[in-house]
């Protein structure tokens, strides 16, 4: 499968899609899709704290920008970390 328009996987060490572009007011959900507990976190913005295997976490996001964003447990891995363009 695939992840759906409005929606992120936290995968083995990475994000898919790692870039999205989405309209103010959109909700996003990161769904861990790992075995292992990552989380969404954007500094200022998010925190989606511990997301365990199969669970989920939301964000609306109602302020045009972009907001980068990264695991907060593998905050050294570049292929998880991404970007969230509102507009």
């Amino acid at each position: 499968g695939e992840p759906g328009p409005n929606e992120i996987w936290l995968e083995y060490q990475a994000f898919h899609p790692s870039q999205r572009s989405i309209a103010v007011g959109t909700t996003i959900t990161f769904t861990n899709k790992d075995n292992a507990d990552h989380t969404a976190t954007s500094t200022g913005h998010f925190d989606s704290g511990r997301i365990r295997s199969g669970n989920t976490y939301t964000y609306t996001f109602n302020t045009a920008g972009v907001y980068y964003f990264y695991c907060n447990y593998h905050a050294n891995n570049s292929s998880e970390q991404g970007a969230i363009r509102v507009q």
